[in-house]
């Protein structure tokens, strides 16, 4: 159904910044390589971005995502979306990648099948390690383990690692395009804020108001599910 596109999209420097030579020898945008996907394989998320982080310490980057059609100029009108945040400093990336999940709002939307990257600001977090992905695992109002597309009230999240993580959780639907078209998250909400999980712990959790209120007034849960690292 859809087509693949992998391509390392245009890292630019934020103004003021180090030179690229300069900014490969230290934990800055330099440290960045961004590529994006239009579509995944069969039962994947398509338009997503990829970050690798080749600095040896864990960064929150903000970065700037225009949308470009297949001659590769810029789709004008559309206002570029990520799920996780990498474009307002949420996402945190440690050493190795992370990925984000990109939406474009607009009448053009269907024409976009690349996006160029511009790393606005990085901030270094150097206490901060990688670790496992962590699943969230939705519970009903009775703490029972249901199913995501279920509305649920709260999550529950597992740290195998022997540090404290610190999660965002979203929620994504997606729309159902026609034949070659991307599928495209429709909506991206809010689970959890932001959350500590100790060391070695199980933390149960609440959902935020809006989202129990939204799901409960939809009657369904989550297409996609989802815990990202987070400042």
């Amino acid at each position: 159904m859809f087509r693949l596109s992998w391509r390392v999209v245009l890292l630019v420097l934020v103004a003021g910044a180090a030179s690229c030579s300069d900014a490969n020898s230290e934990a800055g945008a330099g440290s960045l390589l961004i590529s994006y996907e239009e579509g995944g394989e069969a039962g994947f998320i398509d338009q997503t971005v990829t970050i690798v982080n080749i600095a040896g310490v864990a960064l929150a980057p903000v970065v700037e995502y225009t949308p470009l059609d297949s001659s590769g100029e810029v789709v004008p009108g559309l206002v570029p979306r990520a799920a996780f945040g990498s474009d307002r400093g949420l996402l945190m990336v440690a050493p190795g990648a992370q990925f984000d999940v990109l939406a474009f709002d607009g009448a053009r939307s269907d024409e976009v099948v690349d996006v160029r990257a511009r790393v606005v600001s990085v901030e270094e977090f150097p206490d901060v390690s990688g670790g496992a992905p962590i699943e969230p695992v939705p519970l009903s109002e009775e703490g029972e383990v249901i199913s995501k597309f279920d509305p649920f009230s709260s999550v529950l999240l597992t740290n195998p690692e022997s540090e404290p993580v610190t999660l965002r959780v979203v929620c994504l639907d997606y729309d159902s395009p026609p034949e070659g078209v991307s599928q495209q998250a429709t909506e991206m909400s809010v689970v959890s804020a932001r959350i500590v999980v100790p060391a070695s712990s199980d933390l149960t959790v609440p959902a935020s108001e809006d989202f129990v209120r939204r799901t409960r007034g939809y009657g369904y849960g989550c297409s996609s599910l989802k815990a990202h690292p987070t400042p």
